[in-house]
């Protein structure tokens, strides 16, 4: 399913890792409980599954509603002022929007990442992007590169 906009293309990575992860410690502990010769392999997957369902349930949660969002103001904006949050491995972006004629300084969801991968933040600063803004909510959304598809 292709995404709609950045902020639900980082939702469904995190969904398909958690649930890669799901998979392979399920599979690690099948393993272990075959070479151990016993039958308790079942409660390492309940429990994985107990640790990683809220996870799941999570991501797919917002992947779901980021893919719904109702965007009432799409307008081309430059990212240049990077926010950073709590971690030092995501980052976000301040920027000034123009909606119903007053200005306004939003900031994005903390989906940029500082080290490589396809939100890499250094791929984002200094350019062009499609933004949408959702009153109902205070939203910011990056839809994406301005001219890309």
């Amino acid at each position: 399913m292709k995404c709609k906009n950045l902020t639900a293309l980082y939702y469904r990575t995190s969904l398909i890792s958690m649930l890669f992860n799901l998979v392979l410690f399920s599979l690690i502990c099948v393993c272990f409980a075959i070479s151990q010769n016993n039958n308790y392999f079942y409660y390492g997957v309940l429990l994985t599954f107990i640790v990683l369902f809220p996870f799941i349930s999570y991501f797919l949660y917002k992947f779901i509603y980021y893919q719904l969002i109702k965007l009432t103001d799409i307008q081309e904006v430059r990212l240049q002022n990077v926010i950073h949050g709590r971690s030092k491995k995501f980052v976000g972006f301040s920027i000034t929007l123009k909606v119903d004629g007053l200005k306004m300084k939003r900031g994005t969801k903390h989906i940029f990442t500082t080290s490589a991968g396809k939100l890499c933040v250094s791929d984002f600063k200094e350019k062009d992007v499609l933004v949408g803004y959702n009153k109902k909510t205070d939203e910011v959304v990056v839809i994406g590169l301005e001219g890309e598809e």
